[in-house]
């Protein structure tokens, strides 16, 4: 059974590739819930496989937050991490977002950004850092209760009986990838040819907010004060399909059909 450096193995996502792969992978935890963080991590010479990437600050509001602590979390760990992978020659797993093709919109979207390069600098001189831009995830163990974005928010709303929030006029579009298909990719990709660029994951389906909330509720309130961010964030899997064969199923409908 190979072994697996895992970090942010607390958080959504790493939970999740636990409960999928536990038999298949032997995981070493790695998260700040743990008390085990990625940055003082120094046993990189026993038997470790792959390292798989997770840990970060998510979330503009968060990383605007808590500044001193995203740079600790979304870039020394990251380039901690990045150095002893190749150091080491073990392959790695970066989950970077969507968010990295525009650095200057946010801090998050900086950090993520500062990743890529740090792994294309690696890959140049002979490193295996697959870069993964996640979309916006949703859905299987834990989401409801770990993660505060768009779906699980009016999904929230809506099972309190309370109107969905949407910012603006909801005509901004997302690509949006069940966490079941994410885990599917990085499983894929630990056991896969190298990746040298970064890579789109995602279903490259563009939906708009407004679509996404009324497929939930039809009790929805406009909030045009708050900032939506970017206006479009569709992602375009097309690379990563013909290197890897990996196609994300797009799973939406049936989520929000079961989840109540």
């Amino acid at each position: 059974m190979k072994t697996v450096l895992l970090t942010g193995s607390e958080g959504y996502i790493g939970k999740n590739f636990q409960e999928l792969y536990k038999d298949k992978y032997n995981f070493i935890c790695l998260d700040k819930k743990l008390n085990k963080k990625a940055e003082d991590f120094q046993e990189f010479d026993q038997q470790i496989d792959y390292i798989i990437h997770l840990a970060a600050i998510s979330g503009l509001a968060k990383c605007d937050e808590n500044v001193d602590q995203t740079y600790i979390d979304n870039i020394s760990s990251t380039i901690h991490l990045m150095k002893a992978a190749w150091a080491f020659n073990i392959p790695m797993i970066y989950a970077s977002s969507q968010a990295a093709k525009s650095p200057q919109s946010s801090l998050y979207s900086t950090t993520k950004r500062i990743g890529e390069v740090e792994a294309e600098r690696y890959n140049k001189q002979y490193g295996n850092i697959k870069v993964l831009r996640l979309s916006n995830v949703y859905g299987g163990n834990h989401y409801l209760k770990y993660k505060s974005s768009v779906i699980s928010k009016f999904v929230n709303a809506k099972m309190k009986n309370e109107p969905l929030t949407v910012h603006g006029d909801g005509s901004q579009t997302r690509d949006l990838i069940h966490v079941f298909e994410v885990c599917r990719c990085i499983d894929m990709c630990l056991n896969n040819t190298p990746i040298l660029a970064p890579v789109d994951v995602g279903t490259g389906i563009s939906r708009s907010i407004k679509e996404v909330a009324e497929k939930i509720s039809d009790n929805i309130e406009y909030d045009k004060e708050v900032g939506i961010g970017v206006s479009d964030n569709i992602a375009n899997p097309e690379m990563i399909k013909s290197i890897m064969g990996f196609e994300a199923e797009d799973k939406l409908d049936d989520y929000l059909n079961n989840v109540w």
